[in-house]
């Protein structure tokens, strides 16, 4: 018995001992396999695509946690670079995905859509644009949610949207009187700001409180209630934290983005370039909850969107369900679809009133990422260019010998990005874009910089902004339109400036479009004719005598 005790003893020991080598090996497995994943860690992300890796910055939580760890951890790794390597301005930018989504509209469950149509056409200028916006409206079932910066009723623009809401209530009382009204919310800004002030004192007039304007403008209808529940919002805010957003939802299934404010600069006499885009389908939500989110920081103060309850007290809660649904293709002049869909992600910045220089919302994080990686090429419509992020980005794009075009507006709003804190006009931006790169000359193999221009009889001229100019006809025909497109594979649009004060100040709304079709149709349309138009910069405008604002 005292024998076969032992050898059991011996049996368990020994079962024992060889559980314990196995539990080592198996640790000395788990840390070499550990080591090898670290070790090739940047393997792992090498082949993820653009769309992946904007994602991963702008919201991670679609991507497995590995990926966006990987995927951050490269961003950071090229902006460390850019910082050693900086001729410009050097801070220590440090991505932090909980501040990226707390400095951005809260939209990250719907920042990567896929189910999407897109109008190939691009609506031109002011009277196309607010044409275009007008049809939407009267079309409307159910809901019409707009946003814009700026509001003046005695404008063109204005009138199309007061006439939209006129035609909505015409046609409403005729085909379905007992229905219940179509919801209408309108959001512009107010302005009795520290920004305002700085304007005045510098002789530029800024509107007081466009809410105040548009609010009039519609009590003007008279609208019958039984028909249209309209009702106006003022975003009001704290110094420089301005809403620039302009967007229309109608229905949450239709879309416009632009940059164009209903103001006079784009009534037919004055004719500013500006651009408006339709898409539809899922972004369509996506921009309904952003502006639901806009609607409640303007109606209740910052830090509470996304709150629900607040949604449904302004009469627009985010889980509506619409009881018209319809094909939005019959509302757009050329509808595209794709059978692997149409990849949009949607960018956005929260307004901060007080100056900072942090790049931790989707809006910078993403177009970061879009320089990091070009290819080949990038393509850059805007009034104003200065930011110090901008400047290191493009620059380091330039030295890996990605073509970088710029079509910039000479003047544009000179007197005020010359203020302290707002990045200087443009010219002085590309003399320090122009010695970021190591570049002698606005012109070269991997750069070409030019000012937007019109055409005059039969001689091209430069349009020369008049920053004294007080009114809207004292500024024909500026270029107002923000648009990037990135090896020709992907469009970035929206209301952001490639300036300081859309970059670090207000609140923007952007969407990028992952789809060389659209990308191709709207360069063509918005970028290409503008830029062989425009006239190239010379190096004896740059030099810094030569650089003033009148």
């Amino acid at each position: 018995m005292g024998h076969s005790l032992y050898n059991n003893a011996l049996t368990n020991g020994g079962q024992f001992m060889y559980r314990l080598i196995a539990f080592f090996l198996l640790l000395s497995a788990c840390r070499t396999t550990d080591s090898e994943l670290k070790a090739n860690r940047p393997d792992i992300c090498a082949n993820a695509s653009l769309l992946e890796r904007i994602t991963a910055v702008v919201a991670p939580n679609q991507l497995s946690s590995s990926s966006s760890r990987c995927l951050q951890e490269q961003f950071q790794a090229n902006l460390d670079l850019e910082r050693r390597t900086t001729k410009d301005k050097n801070p220590l930018d440090r991505f932090d995905a909980r501040e990226v989504a707390k400095n951005s509209s809260s939209v990250e469950p719907y920042a990567l859509t896929k189910g999407n149509i897109v109008d190939r056409k691009v609506y031109v200028r002011g009277p196309e644009i607010f044409s275009k916006m007008r049809a939407l409206i009267s079309s409307a079932q159910e809901e019409v949610l707009i946003q814009t910066f700026v509001w003046e009723s005695v404008s063109d623009s204005a009138q199309k949207v007061l006439e939209g809401l006129k035609d909505l209530e015409k046609r409403r009382e005729a085909d379905c009187p007992t229905c219940s009204p179509v919801v209408v919310r309108i959001l512009a800004n107010h302005g009795p700001t520290a920004l305002d002030f700085i304007s005045r004192a510098i002789g530029i007039d800024r509107p007081n409180d466009s809410g105040a304007d548009a609010r009039a403008g519609v009590l003007a209808l008279k609208l019958n209630p039984q028909f249209v529940d309209v009702k106006v919002l003022t975003y009001t805010h704290q110094a420089l934290g301005l809403t620039h957003a302009k967007s229309m939802v109608i229905d949450g299934q239709i879309a416009m983005i632009t940059g164009a404010n209903i103001q006079r600069f784009n009534d037919k006499d004055v004719n500013w370039n500006d651009r408006g885009y339709v898409v539809g389908g899922e972004i369509a939500k996506t921009v309904r909850m952003d502006l639901i989110n806009n609607f409640i920081r303007a109606d209740q103060g910052t830090e509470r969107d996304g709150r629900a309850d607040l949604a449904e007290k302004i009469g627009t809660p985010y889980e509506r369900k619409f009881l018209t649904v319809y094909s939005v293709e019959k509302n757009m002049t050329q509808a595209y679809k794709s059978e692997n869909g149409i990849p949009i992600i949607f960018t956005s910045r929260n307004g901060e009133g007080l100056p900072t220089t942090s790049n931790n919302n989707t809006q910078n994080r993403a177009f970061q990422t879009l320089f990091q990686n070009a290819r080949a090429s990038i393509d850059i419509q805007t009034p104003n260019f200065n930011d110090d992020a901008v400047v290191r980005g493009l620059g380091t794009a330039i030295k890996r010998q990605v073509k970088v075009e710029l079509l910039l507006s000479k003047l544009f709003n000179c007197r005020g990005e010359n203020q302290v804190g707002q990045g200087g006009q443009n010219a002085k931006a590309v003399n320090r874009l122009l010695r970021e790169a190591d570049l002698s000359a606005p012109k070269g193999p991997h750069h070409d910089f030019r000012w937007f221009s019109k055409l005059e009889g039969a001689a091209v001229k430069v349009v020369l902004d008049n920053p004294k100019g007080k009114l809207p006809e004292d500024r024909l025909n500026n270029s107002h339109a923000k648009f990037m497109v990135v090896d020709d594979e992907v469009v970035a649009v929206g209301a952001a400036n490639m300036d300081t004060q859309s970059w670090n100040q207000s609140r923007e709304i952007n969407i990028l479009i992952f789809d060389p079709e659209i990308a191709k149709a709207w360069k063509s349309q918005v970028f290409d004719e503008s830029f062989q138009m425009a006239i190239p910069l010379t190096s004896e405008e740059l030099v810094d005598s030569a650089i003033v604002c009148p």
